[in-house]
C-alpha cells in the first residue's frame, strides 16, 4: 500500500472520463460541449508596426474559430478577435455620392487607390499602422 508522509493511502479512479485542462472545462461549461483546441504559439500581431512576434491564440481544433489571444496588447487583441465578426467587410467598397458603399473588385480598388496616390501633392503610405517620425521621414522622400 502506497503511503504519504508516512500515513498509508489508497488511489483510485474517480471518474471514467478524461480529465479536462483549464480551456476545454471553461468552454464546456459556457457552451455545454467540450471542445478540443489548440495552441498556436509565435504568432506575429498584425495592429502596429512593432511586429510583435510572441503573441499565442487559442482555436478550434478544426482551425475555424479563434477562441483566446494571449500577449497582445488590447488593440492587438481586438484585431485578432474581429477578424471573425460577422460584420466584418471582407471584400472592397467604394462610398458612393449618396452615401451608401458599393461592393467593386479587387482590380478596381486598386487601380482606384492608385489614382488617388498619382493625384496627391503629398501621398503618406504607413500601410494602416500607425505612423512614427521615422517613417514620416522615409515616406517624405517617396519618388514623384
Amino acid at each position: 500500500m502506497p503511503t504519504f508522509k508516512g500515513v498509508p493511502v489508497s488511489v483510485e479512479i474517480a471518474i471514467n472520463e478524461p480529465i479536462q485542462l483549464g480551456i476545454e472545462l471553461v468552454q464546456d461549461l459556457w457552451w455545454g460541449e467540450t471542445r478540443m483546441t489548440k495552441m498556436i504559439t509565435d504568432v506575429i500581431c498584425p495592429f502596429c508596426g512593432t511586429l510583435c512576434d510572441d503573441v499565442e491564440v487559442v482555436v478550434s481544433d478544426d482551425g475555424k474559430q479563434l477562441l483566446e489571444v494571449y500577449n497582445a496588447c488590447v488593440i492587438g487583441t481586438e484585431k485578432f478577435l474581429h477578424s471573425q465578426s460577422k460584420d466584418r467587410v471582407t471584400r472592397p467598397r467604394l462610398h458612393q455620392d449618396d452615401g451608401t458603399w458599393k461592393e467593386i473588385s479587387y482590380d478596381d480598388a486598386v487601380e482606384y487607390s492608385a489614382q488617388m496616390l498619382a493625384k496627391a501633392k503629398s501621398p503618406s503610405c504607413s500601410a494602416g499602422a500607425p505612423p512614427t517620425a521615422k517613417r514620416r521621414v522615409s515616406e517624405m522622400r517617396l519618388p514623384k
